[in-house]
């Protein structure tokens, strides 16, 4: 588990993310990483 900020997320995946929104990665990264899913925020 990687916990980080937004503007890394965005950087790393081009996704801007909701405020305590959570992304699953592929393993191992790629370019572009692939999402498996997006997790909503409470």
């Amino acid at each position: 588990m990687l916990v980080t900020h937004q503007v890394n997320i965005t950087a790393l995946t081009g996704i801007f993310p909701q405020s305590g929104e959570g992304l699953i990665l592929e393993r191992p990264l790629t370019t572009p990483p692939k999402v498996l899913t997006r997790i909503a925020p409470p």
